[in-house]
């Protein structure tokens, strides 16, 4: 073999390994992204809040729930007629809040627009067909909006109480 083959072996592989070393580094990279990442744990919570708000909306009678999970007290949680938000406060992409939405089926009347961070719990409370957040000692209410009847999506006939 001449030396000139033997020289273009050698870049060769060296043009391998310096492309196998890039590759091996951008997947390392992915998975500390995607394993630091909390948005799986946003997500779980903004569906399971959402998923038990319906729930209690289905409930005949009246009803209270305590939803506990660990990784609540992470997080910010704005939760209004239908929609379960989940934010990360000290978190923020390009100035906004880094969140997670979740949209739930089922209410039949506004309710107030409630947001709670950190807590260790939330205490659901359902009284008719109007399911709301209960204040507790274990958190602090942060701001409470009436609906807004005048966007309402909420539909009634008859005696709506």
């Amino acid at each position: 073999m001449k030396a000139w083959a033997r020289k273009g072996n050698v870049l060769f592989t060296i043009a391998e390994l310096v492309i196998a070393a890039v590759v091996v580094f951008l997947f390392i990279n992915g998975a500390l992204k995607v394993a630091t990442s909390t948005a799986s744990q946003r997500n779980f919570l903004a569906n399971d809040i959402a998923t038990t708000m319906s729930t209690l909306h289905s409930v005949p009678g009246d009803a209270t729930y305590i939803y506990k999970q660990e990784s609540l007290q992470k997080y910010k949680f704005t939760i209004q007629t239908g929609l379960v938000k989940v934010s990360e406060p000290a978190a923020s992409v390009m100035g906004e809040a880094v969140q997670t939405i979740a949209v739930y089926p089922g209410a039949e009347k506004e309710m107030r627009s409630t947001v709670i961070a950190f807590a260790p719990s939330l205490q659901l409370v359902k009284t008719g067909k109007l399911v709301h957040i209960q204040s507790s000692p274990e958190y602090e209410i942060l701001e409470e909006q009436a609906p807004d009847v005048s966007t309402s999506r909420a539909t009634c006939s008859g005696d709506c109480g």
